[in-house]
């Protein structure tokens, strides 16, 4: 009598197999996550840097900017769209600071003590008041401007 060779694996194996995959997705999956955060982040540092490089150049050819509409004129003019200058990075985001005429980065904006990043630091005052920050907004974030600590400026569109 010949003897029959079974191919296949055991429920014993493909429960190992399952919990092995599990185990390493519990691993990756969150430090993938901050990963992914801290890449949104260096990306919108990167964007404040250049928009308040475009704000320095324009202010030496033109002087102060004494609206947000006349900083995001000279951010328009370096070539960005105004309507795409949001914070890429979950609760986070990118406000005009009107009285050091630059742009911000701020971290963490629901916690009790936001941090306020200036890139490159181009702070004079310090102590700026919440309302002299300009948040840009569209007309669907209507719900989220009711409790915004900061003055508003409706993007186009």
């Amino acid at each position: 009598m010949k003897k029959q060779n079974k191919r296949g694996f055991t429920i014993v194996e493909l429960i190992i197999v399952i919990a092995v995959i599990a185990i390493l997705a519990a691993v990756l999956i969150p430090t993938f996550t901050r990963v992914i955060h801290r890449a949104n982040e260096s990306r919108d540092s990167q964007l404040v840097r250049n928009l308040n490089t475009a704000l320095a150049t324009d202010k030496v050819l033109n002087g102060e900017h004494k609206t947000m509409y006349a900083a995001l004129g000279a951010a328009k003019v370096a070539g960005y769209d105004v309507g795409r200058i949001n914070a890429s990075a979950t609760d986070n985001e990118i406000l005009w600071d009107s009285v050091n005429d630059c742009f911000v980065y701020v971290k963490n904006v629901n916690a009790t003590q936001p941090e306020f990043e200036y890139i490159p630091n181009s702070k004079t005052v310090d102590n700026v008041p919440v309302y002299k920050f300009w948040k840009i907004f569209k007309a669907s974030e209507v719900a989220a401007v009711e409790n915004s600590p900061y003055s508003l400026y409706l993007a186009e569109g």
